[in-house]
């Protein structure tokens, strides 16, 4: 494992280059917020959006999680000891599982008392919205290894590998003879998984970190 220089971006070049990463980022993160008028009838965008704000609002506890996070591996990577960074990414993978698979647990609860309100459309819903919850508090199970990757300047990568799975669901989009609001949300929810294994697997490869519960194989974890 390469325990070399903190990476530090330097020059306007590298500050617009970090922008321009950013809002690609955020872009491919809501790109299906982004697309879905064009795929879907009317009936099916209201009832994704309604998805939508019942799933997303807990990502915001989970990204103040991630930002401790990215502090703690930061100050591990710094310290150019590789067995103290494995601690502390097994620490932020443990973390992140256990956080994310407890605030899936909201949007799902709020699901079984919204879905009767919309009759005929509830199973729909239902199913939609387990994918949505399955696309973004899944990715716990596969660790923070998107945010391994950012902290030790591999920025780049994270960017390719999002971008070529953002590519293939918009080819599936697109290339779908029936693309209903059932193969949107299972198309996103393969997205954002696909994505994070691939991440945890270069993780687990690089630097020997394992992702999730594994994570309880580093010894003595504190979350706190």
């Amino acid at each position: 494992m390469d325990m070399g220089k903190d990476p530090c971006d330097c020059g306007p070049r590298a500050a617009l280059e970090k922008r321009f990463n950013n809002f690609l980022q955020r872009a491919i993160v809501r790109l299906d917020i982004l697309i879905v008028p064009f795929f879907l009838d009317s009936k099916e965008i209201i009832i994704y959006l309604v998805v939508c704000f019942i799933s997303l609002p807990p990502l915001l506890a989970l990204g103040f999680f991630l930002k401790s996070g990215e502090k703690l591996l930061s100050a591990g990577f710094r310290s150019h000891s590789k067995r103290e960074f494995r601690k502390v990414a097994a620490r932020v993978n443990l973390g992140y599982f256990l956080v994310g698979g407890g605030l899936a647990m909201i949007p799902l609860a709020l699901g079984k008392i919204c879905a009767p309100l919309l009759g005929e459309e509830q199973h729909l819903f239902s199913i939609c919205l387990a994918l949505c919850v399955g696309s973004h508090y899944g990715v716990s199970l596969f660790g923070a290894s998107e945010l391994i990757n950012k902290v030790t300047g591999r920025r780049k990568e994270t960017i390719y590998i999002s971008s070529a799975f953002a590519l293939c669901f918009l080819t599936y989009c697109l290339l779908s003879v029936e693309l209903g609001l059932r193969e949107f949300a299972t198309g996103l929810a393969a997205m954002h998984l696909g994505k994070a294994f691939l991440s945890a697997v270069i993780v687990a490869l690089r630097f020997g970190i394992w992702p999730g519960p594994t994570a309880i194989l580093f010894g003595r974890i504190r979350l706190s």
